[in-house]
């Protein structure tokens, strides 16, 4: 566990457990407790002297980086860095690069604050503050490059995963401040966690796994060993490193598989959602349609000079792109691109790419064919492929169970 997250729960204050009373107001589900643990004198000295250098005062006002850091630059946050060594060695190594580390655990911020200065670090500031506040309130959005989580609490017990830093209205936020194309780095070595983080954002069209089909990044040289992992290898654990890059989510929907088939849009969107979309032609240029090895559908394959006709869905919300998202499978994921108007206009816009599928000996998809000859025995799958959607089941789940749905028809 990490000092940003340690205990801290919504229980009733102590007056109001003892009276048997509910609180009038409840308090909100943190993932982190200010623990009292103990200060060394040089840990108090450094943050009573040093807090004008490092620490910055966030409140309820947006935060002018450009003018914290004096200059404009990369910048990387770190939420919840313990005992700064991982933040130190960062700051350290890469002085082109501006940090901001989060952090609520005073010791650890006093620790990190002496070495800072006895390093001579001025790329280097703390916000000692609950991490979800600073990201909404503090943070403008587009104004970061990264953000790192390493090793937070898993919360393994099932009653405390509601107290996970790693959820929706987190990843939301972390969506919001980072610039597209920024990039979301988390690590952990409790395997539960890793799933459910791996999940939610896959889950998310905000977040592309840089991973692609393999699911979780090894270990990458530019991060620093923490003490957290260093136990974590000791008890035998194995480390997860993920990695996520944000895309725009305003952008239109290039589609051009068997979703543009509108039998296969109310299946997949729902009929009152696939009836309000606003869809108009489009083409990928210098790529061709293939077919998916032993699949019915297909993959964009380059190819100089082609193109793809498809087309454009425009004002999609988060959870109808979700549930295409759900749909594509762990095979494909959420890209950019540019794609051409009837009127010959460029556009950017998002696609799924296909990142788990190897480009192969070249085999045709034409959707005209599917249409003819494959889409009422796809139509079958399908359908049995979103119940599992409506039954809550994850991607990883539903993947696993695609084979036996496409042996049924």
């Amino acid at each position: 566990m990490n000092g940003f997250e340690c205990e801290r729960g919504d229980e009733p204050r102590d007056d109001e457990a003892k009276n048997g009373r509910s609180p009038a107001f409840p308090r909100p589900v943190r993932s982190f407790v200010v623990r009292a643990g103990r200060m060394s004198h040089a840990q108090k000295r450094a943050l009573e002297e040093l807090k004008d250098r490092y620490l910055i005062p966030c409140g309820d006002r947006s935060l002018d980086l450009d003018a914290i850091f004096e200059r404009r630059a990369p910048r990387t946050v770190e939420i919840g860095f313990g005992s700064g060594d991982a933040l130190i060695a960062l700051a350290k190594k890469h002085p082109e690069r501006d940090f901001l580390g989060i952090e609520v655990y005073p010791p650890g911020v006093g620790r990190l604050l002496a070495c800072a200065h006895a390093q001579g670090i001025d790329n280097l500031k703390v916000a000692m503050a609950d991490a979800l506040e600073v990201l909404r309130c503090n943070l403008s959005p587009s104004s970061v490059d990264e953000v790192l989580v390493w090793f937070p609490d898993p919360w393994p017990k099932k009653r405390h995963h509601k107290r996970r830093l790693v959820r929706r209205e987190f990843v939301d936020l972390v969506h919001r401040i980072l610039r597209p194309g920024g990039t979301l780095r988390l690590a952990t070595d409790w395997e539960p966690y890793a799933e459910h983080i791996f999940e939610t954002l896959t889950k998310h069209p905000g977040f592309s796994n840089l991973a692609g089909s393999d699911r979780f990044m090894p270990r990458s040289p530019l991060r620093p060993e923490t003490r957290f992992e260093r136990r974590g290898r000791h008890e035998g654990h194995r480390i997860f490193d993920l990695c996520f890059r944000s895309q725009p989510m305003n952008a239109p929907l290039f589609i051009y598989g068997s979703i543009r088939d509108k039998d296969v849009q109310d299946l997949v969107l729902g009929e009152e959602a696939a009836q309000a979309l606003f869809i108009e032609e489009a083409w990928m240029p210098d790529a061709v349609l293939a077919r998916v090895p032993d699949e019915c559908y297909p993959y964009l394959s380059p190819r100089a000079g082609e193109r793809v006709r498809g087309e454009l869905i425009h004002g999609l919300d988060r959870e109808t792109l979700e549930r295409i998202v759900y749909f594509e499978g762990d095979e494909y994921v959420l890209s950019e691109c540019i794609v051409e108007r009837r009127s010959g206009e460029a556009v950017p816009a998002m696609y799924f790419e296909g990142a788990a599928i190897v480009d192969g000996p070249f085999q045709e998809w034409s959707f005209d064919t599917w249409q003819a000859q494959e889409k009422k025995r796809f139509l079958t799958m399908c359908r049995a492929y979103m119940d599992l959607w409506h039954r809550g089941r994850s991607i990883a789940q539903a993947e696993t169970l695609w084979r036996d749905i496409r042996c049924d028809p």
